[in-house]
């Protein structure tokens, strides 16, 4: 890994400070810590770690999909803390039983993201156990039933303290998708050095939000008995911004075309799309139940100009999204059915997955072994606390090998750092009511910044534990266990990946750049038929999506310059293709027999990607203007896959 990719180790994520979930994991824990020290019942300690983990299974979005989550994790977390209770009175079977236990929750992950969750954060209580034997049968039930006790402590100030709104996770969603397009806007009104690169990458992360509101909307639409009006404005919004997003992807490419041949946009064009941005946040604040006056855009075309096309396509989504938020705001307004269809994605089960072939079983294989390797390092180095080597190992492995490496340093270096802290505050926290205070405070900040940077999450949460233990077992020498203990589970966590059928980007990725170019064949099949299609343009941007996602993987494992930038050409170049295909088809300057030779050339292209094999010669591309804003990025992109053929 660069010395530049570990600088972004530190770098603040995207996501804003989430301190309602903060607070309630501050809450779920602390209360139970301080109700339990006041009485005089230290086993409390289970119900404040049962609500701690629980506040993680929370997967945000819809209620339904939240609450059957949480409740699913009160119910396997409990019986994963006495499994491993059981299993930490004979220590040399609980290293076979872990083995098992830790594989079949890694398979959880078929189900999905949150399924995935729930089995992450059962295996950490079923580790977290195996460090704490019971004396008998009845400690081992009360055990279990105080861990569920604070689960659903957790579950009913996520779902039941707060008022549940069954749109508002759709509505926030929907909104941040046109938060996002009007960003674009603005970036497109104020150009600037690598303007092209920039919008791009913009593209990609509207995509996943796209994403991430189809999602939550089928969900919430599914779990309720039949449409509303407002489900069908909520649909209404967002197909507005998947238009939007493809006239902007076409608007991008027509500008970089004139640019490249010396002829500036016109003054009115910078002014036109400030004006549908201050247009698109409107749309959003009123989808996003904030108040808002909905602005009209003011947009200017000229009629003989290139980008009078995509401009008056972008002005008409825009309107439709503004009356489609008005309405919503107001209740008051009539728009017709939307036309997007957001059909239920193919349910998947283990039984699918049970090959060695596949990726889903051998990282539960993997998470299987490596979490046992700890448990046994731990067994034959005599170590105290040695669950901490095990929650290590199976918190730091992840699917891919180059984002365990990146997640082992974060880790590392953050307990490395919260040890230090730890140590700061040692003094500074005797007397139940301060302690009581820096605890909550270190809770909701280790929360709330969690999906920032885990380095920072992980330098928060080890004084959280650190105070915690010290105060139970008034030993002031646990930092250094803490520190020795995760860079031991650490090592473990990477020797796995690396040695186990070990997950690389370098050898998925070229199928990954081989979808784009087969995709945006695709697209161009479909510009030359006739109208494109949606699921056309969808399918693309995918692939677009997928690929920029193995890239950044891509880029925490061994690899050169000439690959980073031969890969970064492609994935550029085939953004710049697509929003010519676009812009062209709307314009109506597609030639059929133009996008035919390119088409072919794709297919060629896709083929030579995937097997990294030097691509066959191009066959004759078009010379007219139309046709050289097709021709261009192809001859890019021919290049780099040849460069790359030679690595």
């Amino acid at each position: 890994m660069r010395a530049g990719r570990l600088t972004q180790m530190l770098e603040w994520g995207a996501a804003r400070p989430d301190y309602a979930a903060g607070l309630r994991a501050a809450t779920a824990t602390v209360v139970p810590l301080v109700v339990g020290e006041a009485t005089g019942r230290p086993q409390l300690l289970w119900v404040a770690l049962g609500g701690w983990l629980t506040t993680f299974a929370d997967p945000g979005g819809p209620y339904p999909l939240r609450a059957a989550t949480l409740f699913a994790y009160a119910l396997t977390g409990a019986a994963s803390m006495m499994m491993g209770t059981l299993c930490a009175a004979h220590p040399w079977t609980g290293v076979g039983a872990l083995f098992f236990w830790a594989a079949g929750c890694a398979l959880l992950r078929v189900y999905g993201e949150a399924a995935g969750g729930v089995g992450t954060l059962s295996l950490i209580a079923f580790c977290i156990a195996l460090g704490a034997p019971a004396s008998d049968l009845r400690s081992l039930a009360l055990r279990g039933l105080l861990f569920a006790a604070g689960a659903l402590w957790a579950t009913a100030l996520a779902l039941m303290l707060w008022p549940v709104h069954p749109y508002r996770p759709v509505r926030r969603a929907v909104a941040e998708c046109h938060r996002a397009l009007a960003l674009q806007a603005r970036q497109l009104a104020a150009g600037g050095q690598r303007w092209f690169e920039t919008a791009a990458r913009g593209r990609g992360q509207i995509r996943a939000l796209l994403e991430a509101a189809r999602s939550v909307l089928g969900s919430v639409r599914r779990g309720r008995s039949g449409e509303s009006r407002r489900s069908d404005l909520l649909v209404a919004l967002y197909e507005a911004a998947e238009l939007a997003l493809g006239d902007l992807s076409a608007l991008s490419e027509t500008l970089l075309s004139l640019e490249e041949r010396g002829a500036p946009p016109p003054p009115s064009f910078a002014p036109s799309m400030t004006s549908l941005a201050l247009a698109l946040e409107s749309a959003a604040q009123a989808a996003g139940e904030e108040e808002a006056a909905i602005a009209t855009p003011v947009v200017r075309l000229e009629a003989d100009g290139e980008l009078a096309r995509p401009l008056a396509s972008l002005l008409s989504h825009v309107q439709f999204a503004l009356e489609a938020a008005a309405a919503l705001h107001t209740g008051a307004g009539s728009l017709e059915a939307p036309q997007v269809q957001l059909e239920a994605a193919a349910r998947r089960s283990i039984r699918d997955v049970l090959s060695l072939r596949s990726i889903e079983l051998r990282h539960a294989l993997r998470v299987g072994a490596t979490a046992a390797a700890a448990a046994l390092l731990g067994l034959l180095l005599h170590r105290s606390r040695r669950y901490w080597i095990i929650v290590t190992t199976v918190i730091v492995i992840q699917p891919h090998s180059g984002a365990t490496l990146r997640r082992g340093l974060q880790r590392m270096a953050g307990t490395v750092a919260g040890a230090v802290v730890a140590a700061l505050l040692a003094p500074l926290v005797h007397g139940q009511l301060r302690a009581a205070l820096v605890l909550f405070a270190l809770a909701l900040l280790a929360a709330a910044l969690r999906r920032h940077n885990y380095a920072i999450y992980a330098a928060l949460m080890t004084p959280l534990f650190l105070l915690m233990a010290e105060s139970a077992s008034g030993d002031w020498h646990l930092a250094g266990t803490r520190i020795s203990s995760t860079l031991l589970g650490g090592l473990v966590a990477l020797a796995g990946s690396f040695a186990l059928w070990p997950n690389r980007e370098r050898d998925r990725l070229p199928a990954a750049l081989a979808s784009v170019l087969r995709k945006t064949a695709q697209l161009l099949s479909s510009a030359r038929q006739g109208p494109l299609s949606y699921p056309a343009r969808r399918e693309v941007g995918l692939a677009l999506a997928n690929a920029d996602a193995a890239f950044e993987r891509f880029l925490d494992e061994g690899h050169t310059d000439l690959e980073s930038e031969a890969m970064m050409a492609v994935r550029s170049q085939t953004r710049r293709l697509v929003g010519a295909i676009v812009a062209l088809a709307a314009a109506g300057n597609l030639s059929p027999e133009a996008a035919r030779q390119i088409e072919l050339a794709l297919e060629g292209l896709a083929s030579a990607a995937q097997a990294r094999t030097q691509p066959p010669p191009l066959p004759t591309l078009p010379l007219s203007p139309p046709g050289e804003r097709l021709r261009g990025p192809v001859e890019v992109i021919h290049a780099a896959l040849s460069r790359l053929s030679a690595v």
